[in-house]
């Protein structure tokens, strides 16, 4: 086990959506066959936002050119892990931390892992979506508008 460290309140696994259904029944469970790091662990980033340092896209990124970027950020699902709820002890992945290319920023906490499975209800589905602009009821003849992020929970609902 790695050096046991604090995390935010929400911190994100990256899956591709094949294994979706498989989260859905199952929540995140560690893989003890894990060839090249801790056996059992869940890994997650300990981050509000993905970005091109988030593994897999800090490999998916490294040659392509910047207007194909947010393609492959919308490609995943985000499994917000809510951990103040959860509990669970996390530990810094030093082997991730350092195996990644250099960073604009500092990124010395941002791999994360939990030797816990992860129950589906500490779990929610973020995706990288288009902003939306969201119309509110005028009053007065004055229409107000807010902008919904582009990442965001998931309506999963409309998709099973």
């Amino acid at each position: 086990m790695g050096k046991i460290t604090s995390v935010e309140r929400y911190v994100y696994h990256v899956s591709h959506p094949k294994n979706r259904l498989s989260i859905l029944k199952n929540g995140l469970k560690g893989n003890t066959n894990h060839p090249f790091n801790v056996k059992g662990a869940v890994f997650a980033h300990n981050d509000i936002e993905p970005s091109i340092e988030w593994y897999p896209m800090n490999l998916d990124c490294i040659l392509m050119p910047m207007e194909q970027y947010i393609q492959i950020l919308e490609a995943y699902d985000y499994w917000r892990i809510d951990t103040q709820a959860l509990g669970a002890d996390w530990f810094l992945d030093e082997i991730m931390t350092k195996d990644t290319w250099p960073s604009i920023r500092p990124t010395h906490k941002l791999y994360v892992y939990t030797a816990t499975n992860i129950p589906l209800e500490y779990l929610t589905l973020c995706k990288v979506q288009e902003e939306r602009v969201c119309l509110q009821q005028a009053v007065e003849g004055v229409v107000t508008a807010s902008l919904k992020p582009a990442f965001r929970p998931y309506d999963i609902n409309r998709y099973l």
